[in-house]
């Protein structure tokens, strides 16, 4: 660096920089086009994304009164970064138009899931469908629907 000229010192500061900018975006949630993964990758971030996914759902299923008629809400809020991920892990394809919300049916859902039960034994997910949102640009997913007995 001591032998470098000031404008050669300058010209280096800016390829760096340059550099780092192109860093960053590569980086950035919700880039379009990320690092493919390999398969077993793929299915190793599936398989967490869905166990977090259970646990979470899980832990808000306790009992209130409205349980009895089944209408109980309940929503889980989610971070995946990776578009790939989020498609594999709804077995979604991808869209060129975005979808705000979209309603996956329960079947679906246990498929992707899991069967969900709370620990009170008899509470279960009811209703027909699940709501699925993705916010692609912030990498976050909202799961909602009801539970009961």
């Amino acid at each position: 660096m001591k032998s470098l000229s000031k404008e050669n010192l300058i010209e280096h500061y800016r390829v760096l920089q340059q550099a780092y900018k192109g860093l960053a975006k590569d980086h950035a949630v919700g880039n379009s086009t990320p690092a493919a993964l390999s398969p077993e990758d793929l299915e190793k971030k599936v398989a967490a994304q869905s166990s977090a996914v259970h646990k979470g759902t899980k832990k808000q299923m306790k009992w209130q009164p409205s349980c009895k008629m089944g209408r109980t809400k309940w929503s889980y809020t989610g971070i995946c970064p990776n578009k790939e991920v989020f498609l594999s892990l709804f077995n979604r394809k991808d869209e060129k138009k975005a979808c705000k919300r979209k309603k996956i049916s329960i079947s679906d859902f246990e498929t992707a899931i899991g069967s969900i039960t709370a620990s009170v034994g008899y509470l279960n997910i009811t209703g027909t469908d699940v709501t699925l949102g993705w916010n692609q640009e912030e990498g976050s997913f909202i799961l909602s629907g009801t539970y009961g007995i």
